[in-house]
């Protein structure tokens, strides 16, 4: 069965943005590139059942996807 798998992207920890410290007192934020500023990456993948889905990614929203 294909899986819909929403997680918090990791990368900035779900914020969306990156910030860059420039100074002391000076930062700037940028959109994540691995979400693209978007918070949650989503992947589809294929898995015998919704457990052995859950096992691989314990704190993501599941959802069976068909095309």
């Amino acid at each position: 069965m294909k899986y819909q798998i929403n997680y918090q992207c990791q990368e900035c920890e779900g914020f969306g943005h990156i910030e860059h410290q420039r100074s002391e007192t000076r930062y700037t934020a940028n959109p994540c590139p691995e979400c693209d500023g978007e918070q949650f990456k989503t992947v589809y993948e294929y898995y015998d059942s919704p457990k052995d889905c859950r096992a691989d990614y314990p704190n993501a929203t599941i959802q069976e996807w068909s095309v």
